[in-house]
C-alpha cells in the first residue's frame, strides 16, 4: 500500500497494491470518503504504509505504520485514513519502514520455498526468526531505528508476508519449492522480492552485513543454486551464538 499527498485540488491520493477489486463503499465502509483518486504520480511525496491492502479492502481489522519525515503529516494521514477496523501508527523513520518493507519480500520467498519443499513448521519458524536477525543487522547498518524494526513495519510485516499465500513473494517461493522454475513461478504476477534480492545482497556485502538466507534466495532465483543445495548450505553453516 502506498499513499501520496500533495497540495492542490486532491489533497489525498491513496494507491492500493491489491489483487482484489477495490470498491471501498462495499468492502471497507468508512474509507470511501477518504479515497480521492487512485493513481501514481512521481512528483508526489512518498509516505509508505505497510500491510495487506486486500485485508483493508475487505474491512478486516488491520494495524499498520505510516511514515513521514514530518510527524504532523503522518498524524494527519493516520487521522484521515483511520476507520473502526483500520488503525495507523505513525513514525518518522521512513528509511526503517522502507528497509523492512523491501527485505521482508526476499525473506518471504525463502519461507515459501520451505513450505513448498515440505520442510515443516519448525523450518518456517526458524526462517522467520533468523530472517529477522538478517533484517535487523541490515537495518542497523543503514541507521534504521531498532523500534521500527521491532514494530509493525519490520517484524510485523515480516511475519505477515512470510506466512500467507496472499503474499506474492511467499507464493512465488512456494512454487519454487514445488519445483517450478524462477521464470514460471511468478504465475504472471510482479514478485518484488525477486528484483530486490540481488540489490539487497549487493548493499549488504558493501556494508559488511551477513545475510545468508537472502543470499541463498538471490542465488536460487539467478539459477546459480538449486533448492536442495541451498538447504544443505544453510544447514551446514558453522555453529554460532544466536545474536
Amino acid at each position: 500500500m502506498k499513499d501520496f499527498v500533495r497540495n492542490g485540488d486532491a489533497d489525498l491520493i491513496l494507491v492500493l497494491d491489491c489483487d482484489v477489486p477495490w470498491t471501498p463503499s462495499r468492502q471497507a465502509p468508512g474509507l470511501e470518503s477518504k479515497v480521492v483518486h487512485i493513481g501514481v504520480d512521481p512528483l508526489f511525496s512518498r509516505y509508505p504504509i505497510r500491510g495487506f491492502a486486500a485485508d483493508v479492502a475487505r474491512g478486516l481489522p488491520t494495524a499498520v505504520t505510516v511514515a513521514a519525515k514530518d510527524e504532523s503529516v503522518a498524524q494527519q494521514i493516520a487521522e484521515r485514513l483511520a476507520t473502526p477496523a483500520f488503525r495507523l501508527y505513525r513514525s518518522t523513520d521512513i528509511s526503517g519502514v522502507e528497509i523492512g518493507g523491501a527485505a521482508k519480500n526476499v525473506l518471504a520467498i525463502a519461507c515459501g520455498i520451505a513450505e513448498g519443499a515440505g520442510l515443516g513448521a519448525s523450518a518456517g519458524a526458524a526462517l522467520i526468526a533468523r530472517g529477522f536477525a538478517e533484517l535487523a543487522r541490515f537495518g542497523r547498518a543503514f541507521e534504521a531505528r531498532p523500534e521500527t524494526l521491532m514494530g509493525l513495519s519490520g517484524l510485523g510485516d515480516l511475519v505477515l508476508t512470510c506466512s500467507s499465500e496472499q503474499s506474492r513473494n511467499f507464493s512465488y517461493g512456494l512454487a519454487l519449492g514445488r519445483g517450478e522454475t524462477p521464470q514460471m513461478a511468478t504465475h504472471g504476477y510482479l514478485v518484488e522480492g525477486a528484483f530486490t534480492a540481488p540489490v539487497l545482497i549487493a548493499l549488504a556485502h558493501a556494508a559488511g552485513v551477513d545475510m545468508p538466507i537472502s543470499h541463498c534466495v538471490a542465488r536460487v532465483i539467478a539459477g546459480e543454486l538449486t533448492i536442495a543445495d541451498a538447504i544443505e548450505a544453510m544447514l551446514q553453516r558453522p555453529q554460532k551464538s544466536e545474536w
